[in-house]
């Protein structure tokens, strides 16, 4: 009988001993239990800092951890832990680490230093070379705890320094301050070389650093020249990156404060490219940069969550600064040509409304405006965006009602399709769906020569039917 009851043991061990083996084992327990069991079993830690609402983090969760391959490399070389960044200990960890977006893997030294950050998922095979990147990472002699060490030490020669940063970029990790100091002992001329304006540009990823204004001077003088004109879109590429850095920073530490000081930097910028410089401004600049600002706010109010002060503020920029302009001041607006509009080199996200392309560029917004009356579309443009901004947090009648005000307005500006849509979707929401079928009807009856338009609209008809 002891042996029957053996072997069937070995039986039932046989077969579910692989399940066991299969899929990540994460550890159940705080964060300074994690670090403690990190230390006794000298393995470096792999955190998955996840929401309940990211998809990306539910597809990485299904996919990638219960397979066997992941598993066997997870659970022999790191202690396997996961956060949620918005609950408990999970947010103080997020942040501690500067987690931003999600899914973010963290790779931790039992130390509790940041060996590598890696953002989004991309299948099982990249994620298993990111975890042998982080292994590569924590076992290389030159850590970035060792870079930190000698930075600290005081050594500033041009090439440590250019590997600091490229240290630094790869890790995701802020660069301002070592920015700073590589900027001190670049040459004190007018004319630095393109390859170093492009390194600072792929090292950029804050506005808080002397590089951001020096390379929006260096964007200035490379706009003026042809042959150097279209090297400008990488730097405003970085400038959008540093921007958007320090916006997640602000969510992060949901700091109003920090949103003011990035709308100061922004407008250091934007005075720059104006040709002002501490000049005073002509009415039209500032209403440019409070446009800007605002812009701004918006986005760290919609992104934190904020619903009161994101419905505020998006009440305030339709009805002072957009239902109050008048037609014959849109009029005299669009008699300037579309190139005469004060547009950032190579950067409109000024103008643009909080919905649009942060990477966007003049060509773009050619797509967007009519040339023939620029201001006007504009300002129909940003009054959709606003609309659907302002019923999208907030179900209050008298909000919907102003949202419907708004994108009337737009279409009486121009009835371009992509606002008579927004016009028919508003109607739609407010239980209007007849007047929003013959909105779309008649559009598409003054498109007849505009294809894509056309059709769009022909697409937005039949989902009402």
């Amino acid at each position: 009988m002891a042996l029957f009851r053996s072997t069937i043991f070995l039986v039932l061990l046989v077969s579910i001993s692989p399940a066991f083996a299969d899929g990540i084992r994460f550890f159940h327990g705080s964060w300074s239990q994690v670090l403690a069991e990190a230390r006794r079993q000298n393995k470096p830690i792999f955190i998955d800092v996840y929401t309940t609402w990211c998809g990306p983090c539910k597809l990485m969760s299904a996919q990638a951890f219960p397979n066997a391959r992941v598993g066997l490399r997870m659970n022999d070389n790191f202690i396997n832990y996961k956060i949620d960044a918005e609950k408990g200990e999970g947010q103080t960890v997020a942040q501690r680490y500067g987690v931003q977006a999600f899914p973010t893997s963290l790779f931790i030294s039992i130390e509790g230093k940041l060996i590598r950050r890696t953002l989004g998922y991309n299948g099982i095979d990249w994620f298993l070379a990111e975890a042998q990147r982080a292994l590569s990472d924590a076992n290389e002699s030159h850590t970035m705890a060792l870079w930190n060490k000698k930075y600290d030490a005081g050594d500033r020669s041009p090439a440590f320094m250019r590997g600091m940063l490229r240290k630094q970029a790869e890790y995701d990790r802020p660069t301002g301050d070592v920015l700073d100091d590589y900027v001190k002992i670049l040459p004190k001329t007018d004319s630095l070389a393109m390859e170093e304006i492009q390194f600072l540009g792929k090292m950029l990823s804050t506005t808080y650093t002397k590089a951001y204004l020096l390379l929006a001077e260096k964007a200035i003088q490379m706009a003026r020249d042809s042959t150097k004109r279209p090297l400008t879109a990488n730097l405003s590429n970085a400038f959008v990156r540093a921007e958007k850095n320090d916006l997640n920073d602000a969510v992060a530490a949901q700091d109003e404060l920090l949103v003011e000081s990035l709308i100061k930097n922004k407008a250091a910028k934007q005075r720059l490219e104006m040709g002002v410089g501490k000049s005073p401004l002509s009415p039209e600049q500032k209403a440019l940069l409070e446009r800007a600002a605002d812009d701004t706010r918006l986005r760290f109010y919609q992104a934190s969550r904020l619903k009161a002060h994101y419905v505020s503020l998006v009440k305030k920029i339709a009805e002072t600064r957009l239902m109050a302009k008048t037609d014959a001041e849109l009029a005299r607006a669009d008699s300037l040509t579309f190139d005469q509009l004060t547009i950032p080199s190579g950067n409109v996200s000024a103008i643009l409304p909080d919905t649009t392309n942060q990477s966007a560029t003049a060509d773009s917004v050619a797509t967007i405006v009519s040339p023939k009356k620029p201001v006007s579309s504009l300002t129909a443009r940003q009054l959709c965006d606003l609309a659907k901004g302002l019923t999208d947090n907030s179900s209050d009648k008298k909000d919907m009602a102003l949202a419907l005000g708004w994108s009337a307005r737009a279409v009486q500006l121009d009835a371009c399709p992509p606002n008579v849509i927004a016009h028919a979707r508003m109607l739609t929401r407010m239980g209007r769906k007849v007047e929003a079928r013959q909105q779309l009807s008649k559009a598409i009856a003054a498109n007849q020569d505009n294809e894509n338009g056309k059709a769009l609209l022909q697409g937005e008809l039949a989902r009402l039917k």
